[in-house]
């Protein structure tokens, strides 16, 4: 009780003091001992947006963990859409590609940030929930996700609520 009020008091002195949240706070998955977080600006976007999707993978063993990616981008961003009961891969972000990648080695106990432009084109699915997931390529786990939604016009999408 007294955190969640301390919480409270800190949110509302930042916000008085003209500091407005940045976006959702970041996804943060683990497995195996990386953390992968993804962090947007926000939940809602207009067609035509573009923004940066920041992932940020740490290391929390005490081994270097070598990363071997088969293509470049180091870090991959799907957009998915629900088709009745499974989600179904409809973009990615930077564009697939046949460019070798060199390994790169994350030093135990370090992080590293990574970011990916996003445009949301014309063809996306407005109105409905979409999964937006970021990775890092040559790890098969963690993916982070989180839900967002895509508007035709910014009066629209200032209206709406995302959940």
């Amino acid at each position: 009780m007294k955190a969640a009020t301390i919480a409270m008091c800190l949110c509302s002195l930042a916000v008085m003091a003209g500091c407005q949240p940045s976006g959702p706070p970041p996804i943060q998955v683990e497995k195996d001992g990386l953390a992968l977080a993804l962090k947007l600006p926000a939940r809602k976007f207009v067609v035509g947006d573009t923004f940066t999707v920041r992932l940020t993978a740490a290391n929390a063993t005490d081994k270097d963990m070598t990363m071997t990616p088969k293509t470049a981008p180091l870090a991959v961003v799907r957009l998915w859409r629900q088709v009745a009961s499974e989600w179904v891969q409809i973009k990615q972000y930077p564009a697939a590609s046949s460019d070798p990648a060199a390994p790169w080695t994350l030093p135990a106990g370090k992080d590293r940030a990574l970011a990916v432009k996003v445009t949301v084109e014309r063809d996306w699915p407005v109105r409905e929930p979409l999964r937006l997931t970021g990775e890092i390529q040559g790890r098969k786990d963690p993916v982070a996700g989180i839900l967002i939604q895509a508007f035709p016009t910014k009066k629209e999408c200032s209206r709406a609520k995302v959940y």
